[in-house]
């Protein structure tokens, strides 16, 4: 019987194959580690969209008209929401939508009264609002 050689040597392909292999683990690690290392050193610097103390521009004082912009927006967001969904098929929304549209025009009767108080920047908010809810109001 003729014997055969073993060798204890190992393949040459498949211990390249290995060390690639190795290789790509180690570099995906070092690269991991390095991308929790920034991430960390940015949140201990402050820097990468913390909370700032302080506005970068002083806000100004809100008062009652500011307050009736506000509900004036809530009723716009309001009527733009139940006329969404009354335009897609859902009927159950209309008495709201109704309500909606009453209570959007209310406050927009209150904004009418205190129109001559308003400062211009607070006029162009309420014609934004006003702009964009307009599709809802309908017939």
């Amino acid at each position: 019987m003729a014997e055969r050689q073993i060798s204890c040597a190992p393949d040459s392909a498949w211990l390249t194959i290995f060390l690639s292999g190795t290789t790509q683990i180690v570099k995906s690690n070092i690269l991991a580690s390095l991308t929790l290392a920034t991430v960390f050193a940015f949140q201990l610097s402050g820097c990468g969209g913390g909370k700032a103390t302080e506005p970068a521009t002083p806000a100004a004082p809100r008062n009652e008209i500011d307050v009736t912009i506000d509900r004036y927006e809530d009723a716009s967001g309001d009527c733009l929401r139940m006329a969404k969904k009354h335009t897609t098929g859902d009927v159950s929304v209309t008495v709201l939508l109704i309500v909606a549209r009453k209570t959007f025009q209310n406050e927009g009767v209150q904004l009418q009264q205190s129109a001559a108080k308003m400062s211009p920047a607070q006029s162009q908010r309420v014609a934004a609002i006003a702009a964009k809810t307009a599709p809802c109001l309908g017939p």
